[in-house]
């Protein structure tokens, strides 16, 4: 096609109906309204950035409990699971195989942080949401038919895992962009639907198990993950514009060179080593010392229940008094309670005392993290620089548990070992986070 005839093209569409042609001027302003069109769709779509409050902020927080309430709440229940399994479909497996499923449960949900994190920076939580919640249930549905090992460990520890990993960031990345002055607060909120969904989920399992038999009252805790994931999806929203990125893993290691977030990846490494053994094994410690086995079982219930209260009340007092100051605390205070107070438990009194503080003081440190997180980090990375820290906890988790069971079976059956491994991996993880404190007093000069 030749030159003229390609300005005729052009021209064509210009005329107006009388066939003149219109000024240079508006034609000039015709030709340009494709190229700005094009270069408007290029740049970042508005947001309104976090507000502290208002209508959207809090529909995302209350969002975020739901998700919260059905992806940790899910996790924090292993330890009723660890102990019906032992009694029935894998009585023939020791406590150490049957460790791996619950520990590679958590270790997923950890482990995909940095990639679902890098999703959530990219698109946001939406799509996140409505996929964790359709991959949770068909995961917990298919749990109800397992009764194999490979079953079990595929419905509970990979397929439900995904989807609640996906619900947990989703929700929990989305409440933060909201909020900057009352963000620890918002986020204790939101942290405290997994303590309400470690209470409900073992009772519902141990009330309905002899009612109804296992398969339904799994079936029962599915239709209460799609709810509640359901009702996430429809009211939790980002305040970021998000743009698509291409996914690498320079930046994962790029945010890993930040000395202040590496010092707190290594503190989380060590503190979470012993940190959910005492979820996982008060249980079948609590029968091994003369519990009924419904009393057994309700020790979780007490300790998820206790830390509702411990996710709320230390982001409250945190907002005041600095975010590091108070991790530093509550993780001084859960190592003591591991080695002062879970040792010398033997009878019904000192373990469910036991089941009840350490719930509250655990609780703070699942609620600290993300905010603590934040603190040292640029809004625009929050998601992947959490997602990194989740997955050095994953791998701690992934071996925390396997070694707690191999540790109880070199003690004949006892909890000696698995205890003083507990305290001393969770007070060196204390120390780590007292020199993260002072580098992130030394770089900014700011509160901690």
């Amino acid at each position: 096609m030749s030159p003229s005839s390609s300005k005729a093209s052009v021209d064509i569409p210009a005329q107006d109906i009388r066939g003149h042609h219109p000024p240079d001027d508006e034609t000039t302003q015709s030709d340009q309204e494709p190229q700005d069109e094009k270069a408007t769709s290029a740049t970042p779509r508005t947001s309104p950035g976090p507000t502290d409050g208002g209508r959207k902020a809090w529909l995302a927080v209350f969002g975020g409990w739901c998700c919260l309430f059905v992806s940790f709440g899910w996790i924090v229940s292993i330890g009723v699971f660890e102990a019906y399994y032992k009694i029935h479909q894998l009585h023939a497996y020791s406590l150490s195989d049957i460790s791996w499923i619950l520990s590679t449960e958590i270790f997923i949900l950890l482990f995909l942080a940095p990639f679902l994190g890098a999703v959530f920076d990219s698109y946001g939580p939406r799509y996140l949401l409505i996929f964790g919640t359709l991959c949770q249930t068909f995961g917990i549905m298919m749990l109800s038919l397992s009764d194999r090992y490979y079953q079990v460990f595929l419905s509970q520890s990979v397929v439900s895992a995904i989807g609640a990993a996906a619900l947990f960031y989703a929700g929990n990345n989305a409440a933060a962009t909201w909020f900057v002055k009352r963000r620890v607060l918002a986020m204790g909120i939101v942290a405290s639907g997994s303590g309400l969904g470690g209470v409900v989920f073992p009772i519902v399992f141990i009330q309905l198990t002899g009612r109804i038999g296992f398969g339904w009252a799994i079936r029962v805790i599915g239709l209460i993950v799609l709810l509640l994931g359901g009702l996430g999806s429809l009211t939790v929203t980002s305040s970021l514009g998000h743009q698509p990125q291409r996914f690498n893993f320079s930046l994962i290691l790029s945010q890993c060179k930040d000395v202040k977030l590496a010092l707190v990846m290594i503190a989380c490494f060590f503190f979470y080593l012993g940190f959910f053994l005492p979820t996982n094994y008060l249980p079948s410690f609590a029968r091994a010392n003369g519990l009924s086995a419904t009393l057994a079982n309700y020790q979780i219930v007490i300790l998820n229940a206790a830390s509702i209260l411990g996710r709320i009340a230390p982001g409250w007092v945190s907002d005041k008094f600095g975010r590091f100051n108070v991790m530093i605390i509550v993780a001084t205070m859960n190592t003591i309670m591991v080695l002062a107070f879970w040792i010398p438990s033997h009878d019904s009194a000192t373990v469910t005392a036991f089941s009840a503080v350490y719930g509250f003081t655990s609780g703070a440190l699942i609620s600290l993290i993300a905010p603590l997180i934040a603190q040292i980090s640029d809004i625009k990375h929050i998601g992947i620089r959490i997602g990194c820290t989740f997955f050095v906890i994953s791998v701690s988790v992934l071996i925390g548990n396997p070694i707690g069971g191999a540790l109880v079976a070199r003690d004949n059956g006892g909890y000696r070992y698995l205890q003083a491994f507990c305290g001393i991996s969770m007070s060196i993880g204390t120390l780590f986070f007292v020199v993260a404190r002072f580098a992130q007093r030394t770089t900014s000069g700011v509160s901690c």
